[in-house]
């Protein structure tokens, strides 16, 4: 029973990586940066599910280290950081942008794809709204809510993004696969008919726009 008991733990300890190989992930430093906030905190994030959780207390000393600038200064008048919950919440609080739950939501209902915009930007900037309106529902909705709001939330993502694209042709395209159609989908579909128009563009730029104005068909009509 022993023995397998062993051979799990090895098992389980070969999922998890070790310190010097996931701080990899941490690229830059956080260094008080508000627009690099989010992506140091999904990063460290990341960095606690890949190492073994008895290397954590060791793990969150590195994590620290690569808090640089204002932020340290910040992080070292605090009595209690111990656990990277705690770093976390510090860090959140000295530098993360909150609005209200109708301020993010409003945003997301009314942003549009630029007309040079690409749909992998497009694409992007919605993942970006979603990430901000989900965060504010988890601040205000109660535990057995959560669920429910996120889910409503990556509907709604799927419908402003579907909403906001500039093309009406891709527009139309997507709206024909019906409600059902999830977003990873319409993403996917919408990407495939941005390249086969910019690939019709290259070959016949012409056909691509249309006809020139004043061309007259062979017919003696004005095209």
């Amino acid at each position: 029973m022993d023995t397998d008991n062993s051979i799990d733990l090895a098992d389980i300890a070969l999922h998890f990586c070790s310190i010097a190989e996931a701080m990899k992930l941490i690229t830059h430093p956080f260094d008080g940066d508000k627009r690099k906030l989010r992506e140091f905190i999904e990063n460290v994030g990341v960095l606690f599910k890949l190492v073994d959780p008895s290397k954590h207390d060791v793990l969150l000393k590195f994590v620290k280290a690569n808090i640089t600038g204002d932020a340290r200064s910040k992080l070292m008048v605090r009595d209690l950081t111990h656990s990277w919950k705690l770093v976390k919440a510090i860090s959140e609080e000295n530098y993360a942008t909150r609005r209200t739950l109708d301020y993010y939501a409003c945003k997301m209902f009314s942003a549009r794809q630029g007309k040079k915009e690409s749909i992998a930007s497009w694409r992007n900037k919605i993942d970006e709204l979603q990430t901000d309106l989900r965060e504010a529902a988890i601040r205000v909705c109660r535990p057995d809510e959560i669920l429910g709001a996120i889910g409503l939330i990556n509907h709604l993502g799927k419908a402003c993004f579907i909403l906001g694209l500039s093309n009406e042709r891709i527009q139309s395209i997507v709206r024909s696969r019906g409600e059902s159609i999830l977003l990873s989908q319409a993403i996917e579909l919408s990407l495939e008919e941005e390249c086969a128009i910019l690939s019709a563009k290259e070959r016949s730029p012409s056909a691509a726009n249309g006809p020139p104005l004043g061309v007259i068909d062979v017919t003696g009509r004005d095209m």
